[in-house]
């Protein structure tokens, strides 16, 4: 049988089984070429499926994804094995053109693994397992993927050339990488597990995600308008969910869990603005400050944190214009919030070693409100900066520094009480009188 002629028997309904093109499924041969061909063939016909029957097909070297074909198993029994650190690539240098991306590839129900640097992932050489690059429209669903020397799957348009993290933030074009999912599917022992860089609408849904040794999920330089929902990210060596340098993410209903000693973070950001962090339960500390060392001026900008569970801290040192509502952190953890921080803070229960470090609040502007928030220490202070709203009490304060006219309203109003208190002296605690009486 040749394998460079197309024969019309061996292109049934728009499928090519891989074994009439000489895969052996039994892992003795390389299936390499076989595969590769096959691919080719489905493309040179318009498009079409390459199908992937149960059994072991090795491969030493790259196999590269065409537009309008889809490779498909019968799910963990068809499995492709690399012997390289690559194992399918959609290639920019091999697209039609410099300007025109892949389309419509999608990758369904196969298991692959691709070789490891010296027993161990590392990102040497930029290799996942499968990457999408230069590729729009185009799916990953149901793969399970065992291991991987660099991300298990990478979807990138950041070879574009537009390498400034600047323009990620202010380019919605930036990138060739659109309009992608990946779905339900299992990865393992990468040094990345899913990782998104470039492109927009690039969705990350229903994965499960272990034992990276950096983050699980990653996605920077770019992304616009993607989400990551419903993911399950455990015992990442970095960061279980880790956004840098992207806008309009939503980052909805996923567990995070990390309990390595190297990696206690289970949702951190950078540079992100407008993104939506919701409804998450993460074992392992929140917030923005991990990231950063050093002088940073581009801080992460109109974050929303709604409905989160979290056993761990909360560290929001940078962010600006955040609203932080109902969430819900357990035992003796940390909530520190600091620096430049703006925005609402309001309706969330805190763990009991709740700290407000109000130092350099107003350092880039920032106003801070906050509301109805409790915790089991006594000297929590919500404060708002510049409506000198500092919360709520039944009390006026005992402790604590203030200035002239800062509020604290009264929770148990009644019929000929007060509104509140407010401060006519500064000091430690300053001198406190009510206000705003209240008729009978």
């Amino acid at each position: 049988m040749s394998l460079t002629k197309v024969r019309f028997s061996m292109i049934k309904d728009g499928v090519i089984n891989i074994v009439d093109y000489g895969a052996d499924p039994t892992g003795a041969t390389d299936s390499t070429a076989a595969i590769q061909n096959a691919i080719n063939a489905a493309n040179a016909a318009g498009g079409g499926t390459v199908f992937i029957p149960n059994g072991t097909f090795n491969t030493n070297a790259w196999i590269y994804l065409k537009s309008n074909v889809t490779i498909e198993g019968t799910g963990s029994g068809s499995k492709v094995i690399s012997s390289d650190n690559r194992c399918f690539f959609a290639f920019r240098d091999n697209a039609p053109d410099a300007s025109t991306p892949f389309t419509n590839i999608q990758i369904k129900n196969i298991y692959c693994e691709s070789a490891y640097d010296a027993g161990s992932p590392t990102p040497t050489g930029s290799q996942p397992c499968i990457e999408l690059e230069f590729t729009d429209n185009s799916i990953i669903d149901s793969v399970e993927i065992g291991k991987a020397d660099d991300a298990c799957i990478l979807i990138s348009g950041y070879r574009k050339g537009i390498v400034s993290k600047t323009e990620s933030l202010t380019n919605p074009d930036y990138g060739f990488a659109k309009n992608n999912i990946v779905k339900n599917c299992i990865v393992s022992g990468g040094y990345l597990g899913i990782e998104l860089i470039g492109g927009a609408q690039c969705n990350v849904v229903n994965n499960t995600i272990l034992d990276a040794t950096l983050h699980g999920i990653r996605n920077a330089s770019g992304g616009w308008n993607s989400a990551c929902i419903g993911n399950t990210v455990v015992d990442c060596g970095g960061i279980g969910i880790y956004m840098d340098y992207t806008k309009n993410l939503r980052v909805i209903g996923n567990y995070a869990l990390s309990t390595r000693a190297s990696g206690p973070a289970s949702i951190q950001w950078g540079g992100v603005q407008d993104c939506v962090i919701s409804n998450n339960i993460g074992i392992g500390n929140i917030g923005d400050n991990l990231l950063f060392s050093g002088a940073r001026t581009d801080y992460p900008e109109r974050i929303s944190v709604i409905g989160n569970n979290i056993d761990g801290e909360f560290n929001l040192l940078y962010s600006t214009d955040i609203f932080l509502t109902n969430n819900f952190q357990k035992g003796t953890q940390t909530a520190f919030i600091a620096n430049a921080v703006s925005g609402v803070i309001a309706n969330n229960l805190f763990g009991d070693a709740t700290v407000f470090s109000l130092s350099d609040l107003t350092s880039i502007g920032g106003d801070l409100y906050a509301h109805g928030n409790t915790s089991s220490t006594s000297d929590f202070r919500p404060v708002e900066n510049q409506f000198k709203i500092i919360g709520a009490s039944n009390v006026a304060p005992s402790s604590g520094t203030f200035t002239v006219g800062d509020i604290v309203f009264n929770t148990a109003p009644a019929a000929g009480g007060t509104i509140g208190w407010v401060c006519v002296t500064a000091g430690t605690p300053g001198t406190w009188k009510t206000f705003g009486t209240i008729a009978v």
